[in-house]
């Protein structure tokens, strides 16, 4: 157990201080931030406002399988699909 936390903390040390040596890098740090801000931006536009979870629930007697099938198929046109 101590072990384990010895570890974790060493690790945390060693990475913290790798990151700010990167942020002490002139325009090293400033590249990471913006490549984190347009990562972020396309994960939030692809999967969380246009995902496929975003074609609603089941309807009627559909089984969770047919419904998800027809929303990854019909994702890339963004459109909104039931069945």
């Amino acid at each position: 157990m101590i072990a384990i936390s010895l570890s974790t903390f060493v690790a945390i040390w060693a990475a913290s201080a790798l990151v700010d040596g990167i942020n002490k890098l002139p325009l090293l740090g400033d590249l990471f931030e913006l490549v984190g801000l347009v990562v972020t931006s396309w994960f939030a536009y692809r999967y969380l406002i246009f995902g496929p979870d975003r074609c609603g629930g089941g309807a009627g007697g559909d089984t969770v399988m047919t419904v998800r099938t027809t929303c990854i198929q019909h994702s890339n046109h963004r459109s909104l699909v039931h069945l």
